[in-house]
């Protein structure tokens, strides 16, 4: 019966022992998730950051990392490029497009000066035109500003 008696206070012991050593792990375990949790936390804002350059943030140019850079440098005409092969037959060109109603300054009913310029003589064979009837006439109001 002694031996038994041993055995069973042995076993006890060690399972006081096991149970302050699950006890100091649980509570290294809560400490550990703790740091865990504020590493992740650190992680998302330096993943934040990492994307930040002079184009996205307030930050300096100076601040832009050697790829940010690059990507930069690389990406305006680049850019411009690929807008156009994206746009394709859809980009349209500047100026008024086509078929779109123009504007313009209507001429005055009574303008204040008529001057008429009528050609008597061709400028490059010195023909006389006084006997020729024009094949159009323009009209044309100027306006001073």
């Amino acid at each position: 019966m002694l031996d038994r008696d041993f055995e069973i206070e042995r076993l006890l012991s060690k399972v006081d022992g096991l149970r302050i050593a699950l006890s100091d792990l649980k509570s290294d375990n809560e400490v550990l998730r703790n740091e865990i949790k504020s590493l992740q936390i650190k992680i998302v804002d330096f993943e934040s950051r990492l994307g930040l350059s002079s184009r996205n943030s307030s930050l300096p140019p100076s601040k832009d990392t050697i790829a940010n850079r690059e990507k930069i440098i690389k990406s305006r005409k680049e850019r411009r490029d690929e807008d156009r092969e994206k746009a394709g037959a859809d980009r349209k060109k500047r100026g008024k497009q086509p078929g779109a109603k123009g504007s313009n300054l209507p001429p005055k009913e009574t303008p204040d000066e008529i001057i008429i310029h009528e050609l008597n003589r061709c400028e490059s064979c010195d023909l006389d035109l006084s006997n020729i009837e024009p094949e159009s006439i323009e009209r044309r109001q100027v306006f001073d500003i």
